[in-house]
């Protein structure tokens, strides 16, 4: 049998059939394929732009976070600075006073009042002095007296500190 003869007759259009459609066949796999690359490129183009984009947001969120961050570190500093030289300044006022008193340059006195016959004197001349006048305090008194008003003071600036922080924080996040 010659070539010929197989490619005629029955035998000839079945060969001719199956090898057209292992042609066709192989020229859809391949039309297929090359639909599914071109897709896969346009999918692995847009992963990467929303990749590229989301990795953007991120680092600018993290710029504004750091830029937010340095703007609230300033701030408190600030607040620190001032509420260190409002303490310095009243310890400094506190001393003076107190070298004041000691040297007697200044005098601690507190108005006070005894009622009637409380702990007379038994000099009559000294009980005809009135009630109503002045008591200097003992020194270890006037430290005392001292001491609660620098503390008091101390306690009144870390307050106001304490609240214009919170104030800052408070119009930030309005």
């Amino acid at each position: 049998m010659s070539f010929l003869s197989l490619v005629a007759g029955w035998r000839g259009a079945l060969i001719w059939a199956a090898l057209a459609a292992l042609l066709s066949g192989s020229a859809v796999f391949l039309v297929a394929d090359a639909v599914g690359q071109r897709r896969l490129a346009e999918e692995r183009f847009a992963f990467a732009q929303y990749r590229e984009s989301a990795e953007r947001a991120a680092r600018e969120a993290l710029v504004a976070a750091r830029l937010q961050e340095q703007s609230w570190a300033m701030r408190l500093h600030q607040l620190q600075t001032q509420f260190d030289q409002e303490t310095r300044d009243a310890e400094a006022e506190n001393r003076k006073l107190r070298a004041d008193i000691d040297t007697g340059a200044r005098r601690l006195r507190i108005q006070g009042m005894c009622p009637a016959g409380a702990g007379e004197p038994a000099n009559p001349a000294a009980a005809a002095s009135g009630h109503a006048a002045a008591i200097e305090l003992a020194p270890d008194a006037r430290q005392a007296v001292l001491d609660l008003r620098e503390a008091l003071m101390r306690d009144q600036r870390a307050l106001r500190a304490c609240q214009a922080y919170a104030r800052e924080i408070s119009d930030v996040n309005l």
